[in-house]
């Protein structure tokens, strides 16, 4: 099973290049707006973004923001892309839980090699949230039915410790 990630980024020409480079490796959701990255976050669950800096409406701050309050993307890894950054956005973005910085223009291979060590840390954030949770004892009775069992896997879909 292929990472799943999305690629937030208006330029059609940039989003596709990007897209052909990293789909042989994961399952790469795009989206030219946020809005429309908004909806792929409902019905995915994406486990790294990928998102251009500068896109023409609501801020990329604040949809950082709102996308950490969301219970299942507190912790996924936001890599930012932009032609240019200042150190007062990078210490905003840094703030808001951004994982990583990428300048535009971005050699493909240096693209491909922060994305793994972006997943690679986050699987390792995701290994000691494991070993710190306490587990209840499930009873080994036979009585659970098939629907309790779906619907806890239901209520635990989203949860990405949840295995």
């Amino acid at each position: 099973m292929k990472y799943p990630i999305l690629i937030i980024e208006d330029d059609q020409f940039m989003r596709e290049l990007t897209i052909n480079t990293l789909k042989d490796k994961y399952e790469v959701f795009s989206a030219q707006t946020l809005d429309e990255a908004k909806q792929i976050l409902k019905k995915e669950l994406i486990k790294l973004v990928l998102t251009d800096l500068n896109l023409d409406q609501e801020t990329t701050f604040d949809f950082i923001l709102n996308l950490r309050k969301s219970p299942n993307y507190t912790d996924i890894p936001i890599l930012v892309y932009s032609g240019q950054f200042d150190l007062a956005q990078k210490g905003e973005l840094l703030n808001k839980g951004v994982a990583g910085f990428i300048e535009k223009p971005v050699s493909l291979n240096e693209l491909q090699i922060r994305i793994d060590n972006s997943i690679t840390h986050y699987a390792k954030i995701c290994r000691i949230k494991m070993s710190k949770k306490k587990f209840v004892p499930v009873p080994e009775e036979k009585t659970s039915s098939i629907g309790e069992r779906v619907n806890l896997l239901r209520k635990n879909f989203y949860n990405t410790l949840f295995t």
